[in-house]
């Protein structure tokens, strides 16, 4: 009778762990999965110089994944693109499978895309998911004369505490003009947003404005196409629509007289 008790027992446990899955929550990457934008700035690097550059720009795939996957075959299909730069919220609700199931998707490419986090990457764990694939939620690098420079803007997701974005790492990494022509900023949450620590919406203007090599400013998170120039006039601020409008910007920068003459961009649809 032990014995059958026993090997009950046994088999009910064998049964109950192969249905138990791992949280949700739990963070399981591959190696390949993770430290993507260090990867795929390294592979930027070894572009061949050219006169001009071209980059996809897009933000907000969460959930709809159908759409970017027909936003990938799009841009595959130009190969005068150099790279994709994302605007943030790869996921709805900061999971990693979410974040898993859009990496694959953007691993379609045939060129090399760099991410920054937004702000529903941040819900649950998502900021450690996003900072053990992708990097530091703020970061910069050079290309081919031009500095890119990546910054968090989710002021409401630390509670507005005067830190997001990074006010002083910004001003570094645009301080030393004579080592760049000209810079492009992409974040996530737009300066003009509730989203935004108002605080700061000020500061990171000027900052931006008075370091006087700052070409664009690129942001996500409207979900919408828009382009103004803002606050001094002088920098572009493009915000990129949602590949849910089957829509993409496809931006050109070179060196011209000035920065701010320096760039175009057009709407591709698909």
């Amino acid at each position: 009778m032990i014995h059958r008790i026993l090997l009950f027992t046994t088999i009910s446990l064998l049964f109950l762990s192969s249905c138990i899955k791992y949280s949700p929550y739990e963070i399981r990457l591959e190696e390949d999965e993770e430290q993507i934008n260090k990867k795929n700035i390294n592979q930027l690097l070894q572009i061949a110089k050219k006169d001009t550059l071209t980059i996809a720009f897009t933000s907000d795939a969460q959930r709809f994944y159908d759409e970017t996957l027909l936003l990938v075959d799009a841009i595959n299909k130009d190969k005068s693109i150099d790279f994709m730069l994302f605007g943030g919220d790869m996921t709805d609700f900061g999971l990693a499978q979410e974040f898993q199931t859009m990496n694959s998707i953007f691993e379609r490419l045939n060129i090399p895309y760099v991410s920054i986090i937004g702000n529903h990457d941040y819900n649950y764990n998502g900021q450690e998911i996003f900072t053990q694939m992708f990097g530091p939620l703020n970061l910069s690098f050079d290309l081919q004369g031009f500095r890119f420079v990546l910054c968090n803007t989710n002021s409401r997701e630390v509670g507005w505490n005067g830190q997001v974005p990074n006010i002083p790492w910004i001003e570094e990494q645009l301080a030393d003009t004579a080592n760049y022509y000209g810079a492009i900023v992409l974040n996530h949450v737009p300066p003009s947003n509730t989203d935004f620590d108002p605080n700061l919406e000020d500061d990171f203007a000027n900052t931006l404005h008075f370091s006087g090599k700052t070409m664009m400013q690129l942001n996500g998170h409207n979900h919408d196409f828009a382009t103004s120039y803002p606050y001094y006039g002088d920098i572009h601020y493009l915000n990129s629509a949602s590949p849910q409008k089957k829509m993409f910007i496809k931006i050109k920068i070179w060196k011209n007289s000035t920065p701010e003459n320096s760039h175009s961009f057009e709407i591709i649809k698909f």
